[in-house]
């Protein structure tokens, strides 16, 4: 083989790896766009939370779940009364424990030190109409 040939044979080697590269970076990019938005899921409304602590059949996890993701999303007091209607549910649920109102209580109020009086009675009148 001579020079020329060896030359644009590594030219032609080069090109090759670049297109090879370009595939490659492009399928990477593809993959992290589609992963990107399968985690943007929308979140449950407030009142669709709500609701869903008129389920009875909720278990303790599935009530943990939701109550995360009431403090996650939702964590700052804008709406009172619907704040206070969900306490009011959670309160009276028959799957609810004392740890995970203790804590939603305690996170709440961590949140909202202005409103953490009034969470507390509220919770208290939901235990005590259970």
């Amino acid at each position: 083989m001579n020079i020329p040939t060896l030359i644009i044979l590594f030219v032609l080697l080069i090109f090759l790896l670049a297109l090879l590269m370009m595939v490659f970076f492009k399928s990477l990019k593809n993959k992290k766009i589609t992963t990107h938005k399968n985690n943007k899921a929308k979140p449950l409304s407030l009142e669709e939370l709500r609701d869903r602590l008129k389920d009875k059949e909720l278990s303790t996890q599935e009530l943990k779940n939701t109550l995360d993701t009431v403090i996650q999303e939702y964590g700052v007091i804008e709406s009172f009364e619907l704040y206070m209607d969900i306490i009011f549910r959670m309160a009276r649920h028959k799957n609810i424990t004392k740890e995970l109102i203790f804590s939603f209580e305690k996170d709440l109020s961590k949140l909202n030190p202005n409103h953490a009086s009034s969470i507390s009675d509220k919770i208290m009148d939901g235990l005590s109409l259970r």
